[in-house]
């Protein structure tokens, strides 16, 4: 799962009637209520196996991606709940090993023409995963013609 699926799960599991928008359509929405995610920063840890040791060898690493997550609400209490419905829709999809919450930087008064912004920094871990090998070579599917004969 990317995280672009990983956001649109994110956004089926909170109300309808907030919009949930990517880094491409930032300033699209005008007013509250609204959460806008913002990749900002990649980092690699090595696979790990389950008792600690080499991964899996379907995994060259695991991503670590820093997200920006932009939650406006029409008042303090409004953008809390919707920073609480947020990371309640994020830890049933994910699970404590696949994200964690790393910081709030708050937004009020004159930062904003109106309501309260609240910035999270999640990291978001995503595999990364090695090509699958084909288990046969072209040489092998295509079939063999003789050149040069002639049908008898």
């Amino acid at each position: 799962m990317g995280l672009q699926a990983i956001f649109e799960a994110i956004a089926e599991r909170l109300p309808a009637d907030l919009v949930v928008l990517g880094p491409d359509r930032a300033e699209e929405q005008t007013e509250p209520p609204r959460i806008i995610w913002v990749p900002t920063t990649v980092s690699y840890t090595p696979a790990k196996g389950i008792s600690g040791g080499p991964g899996d060898e379907g995994m060259l690493a695991v991503r670590e991606v820093s997200v920006k997550v932009r939650i406006w609400g029409r008042s303090l209490e409004d953008a809390e709940t919707l920073l609480e419905s947020f990371a309640n829709a994020v830890e049933p999809l994910l699970g404590r090993p696949g994200y964690r919450l790393v910081s709030e930087t708050w937004k009020t008064g004159g930062a904003l023409s109106q309501g309260v912004e609240v910035e999270v920094m999640v990291v978001v871990k995503l595999p990364l995963l090695r090509a699958l090998k084909p288990t046969r070579t072209i040489e092998e599917i295509r079939p063999t013609y003789k050149l040069n004969e002639t049908a008898v």
